[in-house]
Formats: C-alpha cells, structure tokens, sequence
C-alpha cells in the first residue's frame, strides 16, 4: 500500500505558536502509512535551524507569490493531502481546489478564535468572510478548544469533520538543562514572551503596571507594535519597571526564574507560551477571555493561572501578588502541568485523524 503523501504549508519560520506547532508535528514525524513534507514560502526566521529538515523552501515574500511553485511540488511529488494552520493560506488552498488546480484532500488546524482574531480592517474581515462561507469544503478541521469548536459549527453550519487536539507541550525538552534566573531583588517579576502585536495587550499591562509598587516586566519578543510600546513606557515614566530584551533563542532561564508569566492577550486559542511556562512551574496571569485556557484549567495544578476580568481587576491582583522566596538563588519549580500531550503523543492523534479520511 503506498504512502500518503503529507504536504504542510509554512509563511516561514517565525516563533509564533502556530508554526511551532505546525513544525514539532513534522519534525521526526514516522508513520509507515504516512510520508511529509513541508513547504515554506519564505525560509527565514528564529526557527529555521532548529526544524530544518529538507524542507521545500522558498525566498517569497508573501504566500500568495509562491503558489505556482507550491501547484509544481504537488504535482511533482504527488502529494494527497495540504495541511494548513493559517486561515489566509487555508482560504488559497481550498479556492484552488475549488478551481481544479488539485485534488488534495486539505486539513486546516485554526490557531485562533475567528471572531476575534480576523476583525478590525477591512481585509481580515474579508478574509473572515471567505473563510467562513468555504471552510466546509476543507476535508478535517482541527481546533485547540471547545470554544473554538462550537464557533466553527456556529459559523458554518455544513462543517462535518472536527477534531479537537490540543497543542502539544514537550516538557521533558522544556525542563532539559535549565537553570533559573535570579532576580537578587525583592521586587516581583513578571515576564512575558511572543509577538510585540496588538493581539497580545502589553499596552494593557503598561496601563496599569505604573500603580503597583515592588514589581517589573521583562519583554522578549519583537514586533511592529515594539516602537508603540516603547513610547507608552517613555511618557508613562515606566523606564525603571519595564524592560524590552528583543528574541532571545532559549527564554526558559528567565521563565523559570521570574515569579509570573503575563499574558494579557485579547485574544488566543491555546497559547503555547502559557503552557510552556507552566510546564517550567511558572505561574501564569491572564484575562478569562482565553477561552483555551479556561477549557484547560482542569488540567492544571490548583492556582496555576490567576485569571482577569478586565483592566482594573488586572491591576487589583497585581497588587496582591507575593513574591517567591528564592529570588536570590531560584530552584526550578515543579511542572504544573497535570495532563497534556508530547509530540510524539500529538502526532500519533494526528496521524490517526488524518488516515481516517483515507478510508473514506
């Protein structure tokens, strides 16, 4: 019996959840019945060398520029299946199928909650619009929630073909050789991690970090919002409370060292972030708006997220925070991860999804 042949579809190698997600799927991925590859429009970014693994890659700008190269490797290497985790690319693909340029079966893995992540401009909400009047025509749908599970039934009502696999964490890796930041000061700390975008409501934390006394904020990440949140720490006079340290290819010291991890997104599926925090047994706060993460809060230990109504309840629990005791000579703490998946565990949920549709 031949393979399946497994075609998975990158914009590059960036360190957002989605593709590291997409890339811990394909990286030593082995099943008998299965083969994969992966297509990256435009092979640059923080994870290039570390899920590198002959992959089909390309210099394009933008994914739309790549699609007769992407028709040419499908047909050459006669691909069967297209699996997709982001909706622009997931909307070319199914509109390609629909006009006869393949006949691959397609997965889409939706990464965020629709409503709220394709709105305000006009072209996502474009995008939301086709997005959901076609995504019936995709053969298996994976969600990272329930929430998000019955806003795509609720959208699009033709749906037939769901899963809800979680993302996985490798804890294990995670753990592996950390040695937790001290802090030598009896300040809190709280960090965050990811893409400096209005998504993730850093400027929400800088709206009120400046009321609670005894704490900082660490920033890694980068992104266009980077030049905007600068600007609100200058005028706030927030200087000597937050810190902007850009990408940093192993983060994990300072997660394990800092008291919390600050996520105040406006919007998320499941934030790998959050998991891989807790997985390094650090607290996490965010705003109850993380529909993944309320769906998940049985799988944690007790008071493993502090959870946010708004603004000023953020302010609120910031000001009753308690500082851990070793600060000056940090352990790692325990995981806080009661249930989740590796990667190895992930694909096997995966895989099994996607042969089900062969038998169809």
């Amino acid at each position: 019996m031949s393979k399946l042949k497994l075609l998975g579809l990158l914009p590059a190698y960036y360190g957002g959840g989605a593709e590291k997600v997409m890339l811990m799927y394909f990286n030593k991925n082995q099943n008998e019945l299965l083969s994969f590859k992966l297509f990256v429009s435009n092979a640059s970014g923080p994870l290039k060398y570390k899920f590198n693994q002959n992959n089909i890659e390309f210099r394009h700008k933008r994914f739309l520029y790549s699609i007769p190269k992407l028709l040419e490797e499908i047909k050459k290497n006669k691909i069967n299946v297209l699996f997709s985790t982001f909706p622009n690319i997931s909307v070319i693909i199914i509109l390609l199928k629909l006009l006869r340029l393949h006949k691959c079966a397609i997965i889409v893995r939706q990464p965020n909650e629709l409503e709220k992540s394709l709105s305000g401009s006009l072209k996502l909400s474009f995008l939301k619009f086709l997005y959901t009047k076609i995504i019936h025509k995709s053969d298996l749908i994976i969600v990272t929630s329930r929430y998000m599970k019955k806003e795509v039934y609720a959208l699009n009502k033709k749906i037939k073909n769901i899963h809800l696999i979680r993302n996985p964490v490798n804890v294990k890796e995670i753990r592996t050789r950390v040695s937790p930041a001290a802090t030598n000061k009896n300040i809190i700390r709280l960090i965050f991690v990811g893409r400096l975008v209005y998504q993730k409501g850093i400027d929400i934390v800088l709206n009120v970090i400046g009321n609670v006394i005894g704490l900082e904020l660490i920033i890694l990440g980068d992104g266009k919002e980077r030049r905007n949140l600068k600007r609100i720490v200058k005028e706030k006079c927030l200087g000597n409370k937050v810190s902007f340290l850009g990408f940093v290819d192993n983060p994990n010291n300072l997660i394990a060292g800092a008291d919390y991890f600050i996520l105040p997104s406006r919007w998320e599926g499941l934030p790998n972030s959050v998991l891989e925090s807790l997985a390094l047994g650090t607290p996490v706060i965010a705003f109850n708006r993380i529909n993944g993460l309320k769906d998940y809060k049985n799988k944690l230990e007790k008071n493993s997220i502090i959870f946010c109504l708004n603004e000023k309840d953020l302010e609120k629990k910031l000001n009753k925070l308690k500082k851990r005791s070793d600060y000056n000579k940090p352990k790692l703490r325990k995981n806080l991860l009661k249930e989740f998946s590796n990667p190895m565990q992930y694909q096997v949920k995966l895989n099994t999804a996607i042969l089900k549709l062969n038998e169809k």
